[in-house]
């Protein structure tokens, strides 16, 4: 227990030293407002969406997809979304707060903690799954999240299917998860040599073009880190702190709670088997903080920018300890 304990921490204590980091430079004026907010722009519109298209085209062979767990992971997505949809209106008095609160239930870290900490508690099993995973959970992440903003935005006080769905096909983020799941079909359907290896991928054929893109993914999450660090005020917490603990516990507590017990039962009904590696993923992607890219999207699309940065550092500090009794739990359980 105590190796979960470690690696809890060694995967989120960079994430907090990088918003710490960001904070202090801020705070020594050697961070400009004018470079933060272009920061958080460049970060937006070309590093996050060069990051989802990395990790859904380096995702493993499709011909051996688990269709059901894939199904049944993007099924507990959409009740956490419509979860998530009714419990702002009950709890979340501010318009702007509502969309970014909903976001927190939802959606969490998977790139960026997720597939690390897969692989740490399902081991190569747990990774492969979660890489998998990622194809299709992080582009429903990136839709669901356009939508609720788009809904409870401070930027348009109309809301027309017609301007949501604008919002949707013209994100950067999904406009890439549109990108990576195209290339990645078609990298899947090109037959494969004699020898085992593909006709054309972008590794072999293009290695520049995929050198270039996975530097600007590996750069994309120091350096929003960075960015949000230093946008952050927690003179602004005051007002806020409710809604901080009610994003918090959904992410952190009643999200892996609904996600593993439903996730117990359907193995329990028969709908796909689940071992060591399907837990760890499944812990990844129902356990991890809120993704460091919600409060970039809540910054450019008028959402209360300040809310979702607080849910970063928070639901990221507190995650230290949720997902060691997690992990904990399904071990002493035998699950992991």
């Amino acid at each position: 227990m105590l190796k979960v304990l470690q690696f809890s921490f060694y995967a989120v204590f960079p994430i907090l030293f990088l918003l710490i980091l960001g904070y202090i430079l801020a705070g020594k004026k050697f961070l400009s407002k004018e470079f933060l907010n272009n920061g958080n722009t460049l970060v937006f519109k070309l590093l996050l969406p060069m990051t989802i298209f990395h990790n859904i085209y380096v995702v493993p062979d499709l011909k051996d997809f688990n269709w059901s767990l894939i199904l049944f992971s993007l099924g507990v997505i959409v009740f956490l979304f419509g979860l998530g949809c009714l419990f702002a209106r009950v709890l979340i008095g501010e318009r702007n707060a509502k969309g970014v609160f909903i976001q927190c239930v939802f959606r969490s870290n998977f790139a960026i903690i997720g597939l690390p900490l897969a692989e740490a508690l399902g081991g190569a099993s747990g990774a492969a799954v979660a890489a998998v995973l990622s194809a299709f959970t992080i582009p429903l992440f990136n839709v669901f999240a356009v939508i609720v903003l788009s809904v409870y935005s401070d930027q348009n006080k109309q809301h027309s299917v017609k301007h949501i769905l604008k919002d949707i096909v013209t994100n950067p983020l999904i406009l890439a998860a549109g990108a990576g799941i195209l290339c990645l079909l078609l990298r899947t359907l090109l037959t494969e040599l004699g020898d085992g290896t593909l006709v054309f991928s972008l590794q072999h054929d293009l290695p520049f073009v995929f050198k270039v893109i996975t530097w600007l993914h590996q750069a994309s999450g120091p350096l929003a880190l960075i960015v949000m660090g230093g946008l952050l005020d927690f003179s602004k917490t005051r007002g806020k702190l409710k809604n901080i603990a009610y994003g918090t516990v959904f992410r952190l507590l009643v999200a892996p709670v609904v996600g593993l017990s439903a996730t117990y039962l359907a193995c329990q009904l028969g709908w796909f088997h689940c071992g060591a590696g399907e837990y760890g993923a499944l812990i990844a992607l129902f356990g991890s903080p809120v993704a460091v890219s919600s409060a970039i999207m809540a910054s450019s699309m008028g959402g209360d920018d300040e809310l979702a940065r607080q849910y970063v550092v928070w639901t990221a500090a507190f995650s230290m300890v949720t997902l060691f009794l997690i992990s904990a739990i399904l071990r002493g359980l035998g699950f992991i």
